[in-house]
């Protein structure tokens, strides 16, 4: 089992900004696709608000990449909590149980990226909010 310190070549490739970005345009192009193909399939609205929300977060973080790394794991932990936020205000239930459970896993794995060392607090943080803001607002709006 190779140790945690061994020098990755493909970790510190996606170090750099600029080798983010045909990672980042293959997994909009493909949320993009499905979502035309689930609309045009006429699934319920509260499905394309989740794939649309998956979508926002990917788009929020490759152009919030141009300026600060942000964690897009975070954002995508986030976006759970969002989503479930906005499920629970739209079918009126209480999501206490089940928030705490997003929030743990939420702080997992941005606590993950952080011991591995692939981001600061600060990349975790604002994806951690980039995610939350858009789950909700896709899913609640849509």
């Amino acid at each position: 089992m190779p140790s945690a310190h061994v020098h990755d070549p493909g970790r510190a490739r996606l170090s750099k900004r600029v080798n983010r970005f045909v990672p980042y345009l293959i997994s909009i192009l493909c949320y993009a696709a499905l979502l035309t193909i689930m609309y045009r399939n006429h699934m319920p609205t509260f499905t394309l608000g989740i794939v649309l929300g998956a979508l926002a977060i990917q788009i929020s973080c490759a152009t919030l990449n141009n300026w600060i790394k942000v964690s897009t794991h975070a954002a995508a932990a986030g976006g759970c909590v969002g989503a479930l936020l906005a499920f629970s205000a739209i079918f009126h239930f209480n999501p206490t149980g089940w928030l705490c459970l997003t929030v743990l896993l939420c702080g997992v794995v941005c606590s993950a990226r952080l011991v591995l060392r692939q981001h600061q607090l600060r990349d975790v943080g604002v994806g951690t909010l980039v995610g939350i803001l858009c789950g909700f607002c896709c899913i609640f709006f849509m």
